[in-house]
Formats: C-alpha cells, structure tokens, sequence
C-alpha cells in the first residue's frame, strides 16, 4: 500500500535521526497543488523541503523519505528530528476526500503500532502550525483521523 518514491536530494533530509527516536506525527496539506506538486518540491534540491509521506485524494501513500531518516517538514529541526512528516492531498478548494481519511488513518495505525506511539491529537498528532504560524494542515481534521 506505500510506495517507494525516493530518494530525495542529500539537501532535502538528513540521514539518520541523530539517535532521536519517533515520538510524533506532524500533519500537513499539501495547500497549493497535487501529491505530484509536493514530490516535484520534495525532489527540487533547491528547495531544502521534504516530507516522510503524502496521501492522495484517491488514497495512494508515497514515501519519500525512510524513517530512520529526518525529513525537513516542520521548519524546526528539533521536531524534524522526532517527527514523521505526512503530507496530504488538499487544498484551500479541495477538501481531503473520504479516501484520503482512510489512507492516512490506516499509516497512522500502521506507523503507531510499530513504534508504540499512542495516538492523541495535540500530543503525538501534531498539526504543522503547532510549530510554526501557518494555515497548515487547513481544513484536514486531525480526529477523524485518530478515530
């Protein structure tokens, strides 16, 4: 179910997580395009920008970078370091679909399971403006996605 779409330029991620474990999931939206717009960002070295995952409207789980690895997603390098970035498919006039929910509830439980992380909004589900003054993650609503 998650496709492999890496990797990304060495500007783009560090490798490893400087012995940080996963501890959180920060959520996103991909805010201004497709999934297809944030891995051609992910994929631009310039850009300096990546995340672990993106989910599409119709449900498809992209990874972009390994989870041993830091994704550069919150714009605060403490966070990257304990973070999965997961990016999803909406915008301002394209609400996430049904299909979406499900994807990112399912990598959610997945991801949660094998780290031994509890899902709780606010706590280890974190929207991207908890850390930074921005309208990310928009309208995706972070309990449907625990439930």
């Amino acid at each position: 179910m998650i496709e492999w779409r890496g990797p990304l330029p060495a500007t783009n991620y560090q490798k490893a997580r400087s012995g940080n474990p996963i501890s959180l999931f920060v959520e996103h939206w991909i805010g201004a395009g497709t999934l297809e717009a944030a891995e051609a960002l992910c994929k631009n070295p310039a850009s300096r920008v990546s995340a672990h995952f993106g989910i599409g409207g119709d449900g498809r789980i992209w990874q972009w970078v390994a989870l041993e690895d830091t994704a550069y997603h919150v714009g605060l390098f403490q966070a990257n370091l304990l973070s999965v970035g997961i990016e999803h498919e909406a915008t301002p006039s394209l609400l996430p679909s049904d299909a979406l929910y499900k994807a990112s509830a399912w990598l959610h439980r997945h991801l949660s399971e094998q780290y031994g992380i509890q899902l709780e909004v606010g706590r280890t589900v974190r929207p991207h403006n908890f850390y930074r003054p921005t309208q990310c993650p928009g309208t995706l609503d972070l309990a449907r996605i625990v439930r």
